[in-house]
């Protein structure tokens, strides 16, 4: 497996390959990890980058440009061995929903959950999107 690594100041210049994306805050805090068959095209509407722009003043992308065939299986090891702060956590996503269940969350919650980690992980927390899922059904629900 051919791994390269770039860190770009603007989105623009990311490679248009498949690969592994690591997503850093300006202290160089693992904020994310995330794979894409177009990493170019992926960061162009990727979900959390409305809130990295609005809650961290400055981040940065590397990549590791792996094939195709291999990325989700290395996603899903790196992000069991580096556990970043905006990443879904799955064991919590099975233990609650089921093996295997598979559940279309709308984008504006998406959304609303990305916000609800980043603001946890500004104030020092670490929260996963199930239990940010959790925040937002207990206040929503009542």
């Amino acid at each position: 497996m051919e791994k390269n690594r770039w860190t770009f100041g603007k989105l623009k210049n990311l490679p248009k390959s498949s690969g592994i994306y690591w997503v850093f805050s300006m202290y160089d805090e693992l904020l994310y990890i995330g794979s894409s068959k177009n990493i170019n095209r992926r960061w162009k509407n990727h979900h959390i980058l409305k809130g990295l722009q609005e809650q961290y003043k400055g981040f940065h992308i590397c990549c590791d440009l792996i094939d195709e065939d291999k990325i989700h299986q290395e996603e899903k090891e790196l992000i069991k061995k580096h556990n970043p702060r905006l990443n879904w956590h799955c064991e919590g996503f099975e233990k609650d929903f089921g093996k295997g269940t598979v559940i279309k969350i709308p984008d504006e919650l998406v959304e609303l959950v990305d916000k609800i980690q980043i603001q946890a992980c500004n104030k020092g927390y670490r929260i996963t999107k199930t239990e940010a899922m959790r925040i937002i059904a207990k206040n929503y629900t009542k």
